[in-house]
């Protein structure tokens, strides 16, 4: 956000302190953290057998390590495909598709709210990088499911 600020009013020279400091003391109740970062299941299958079984952790250690090389190869190849698709003249065409988080109605944080039944809602996601348009789709479990 303070990168955003600067951009966006380049006369002001405000230290990064300051302007923390001006956010806490207007906005207390304001909260900034980090998203949480989606784990695979392959990870997470490989992370918990290095932690309880000692005898084959290296095994699984290695496992875990080769899975996110090949991870970071299909990223840079979906990078580089991405990066195709914006110039005019390339017949590639690059989707990205995201089913995100199931969120339920009504969002309420009350204890007995919490376990009556609520509706879960889904919302996906699609992003076409040659024209950089992006489109929503939101359905109820009524509707359909995944």
């Amino acid at each position: 956000m303070y990168e955003a600020f600067i951009e966006s009013h380049p006369d002001n020279k405000v230290d990064i302190n300051f302007y923390k400091k001006t956010l806490k003391d207007k906005f207390p109740k304001l909260k900034f953290h980090r998203p949480r970062k989606d784990t695979c299941n392959t990870c997470d299958l490989l992370k918990s057998k290095m932690m309880n079984d000692s005898t084959n952790k290296i095994e699984y250690k290695n496992s875990l390590e080769l899975h996110h090389r090949k991870a970071e190869k299909a990223r840079e190849q979906m990078k580089t495909d991405h990066e195709e698709s914006t110039i005019v003249t390339s017949d590639t065409c690059t989707i990205s598709v995201d089913l995100q988080q199931v969120f339920s109605l009504p969002a309420m944080t009350h204890c007995q709210v919490y376990y009556l039944r609520q509706l879960s809602c889904f919302n996906l996601g699609l992003h076409m990088a040659d024209n950089n348009q992006g489109f929503m789709f939101v359905w109820h479990e009524g509707m359909s499911g995944r």
